[in-house]
């Protein structure tokens, strides 16, 4: 500890700064930083919704089918029984639309496209913050060791200079 009297007293020995975790590796920091990023986890959602609409887009080229059943009860008269049974079988297969489906389905790809490429700007978005942050954490390591060594030999200059200031030179 250098003392300059009661003025500034500071500590100049090294002391053990941690910058990183040992065996964490660029690659895995950046996975990290997609798997745990609200943003991406909100655009999972998204394209998982756009890949469900496309599928109902798709399926309006399939016909329908509908089966539906009916049971009356009622005062028995001459013309009608007290009870009725009414089955009903329908099928629905869309002949012309004026292209209306095949807009529908290009318009869904389109949404799916987009969030697809949404999702891949976002994640080489966190990749590149990722990569900032790691080299500069690198940088400030390296500045920090420096500073250390400078310290060292600031001491020894003022170690030298005290030296010969008592010897007169």
């Amino acid at each position: 500890m250098l003392d300059y009297g009661d003025k500034i007293p500071f500590d100049t020995r090294p002391g053990e700064m941690r910058f990183l975790p040992p065996g964490l590796d660029l690659a895995r920091l950046q996975e990290t930083g997609i798997k745990n990023r609200h943003e991406i986890k909100a655009l999972r959602e998204n394209l998982k919704a756009s890949r469900l609409l496309l599928g109902a887009a798709k399926s309006e080229n399939n016909p329908q089918l509908s089966l539906s059943s009916n049971y009356t009860r009622q005062t028995e008269t001459a013309m009608l029984p007290d009870h009725l049974w009414d089955v009903t079988l329908s099928m629905r297969i869309n002949i012309y639309d004026g292209g209306a489906k095949n807009a529908s389905i290009k318009n869904a790809e389109a949404v799916l496209r987009q969030a697809e490429l949404a999702m891949e700007s976002l994640k080489k978005q966190v990749r590149l913050e990722v990569e900032k942050s790691y080299l500069d954490l690198k940088e400030a390591r390296i500045r920090y060791h420096t500073s250390i060594q400078d310290e060292k030999t600031n001491e020894e200059a003022y170690r030298l200079a005290t030296v010969r200031y008592k010897n007169g030179l």
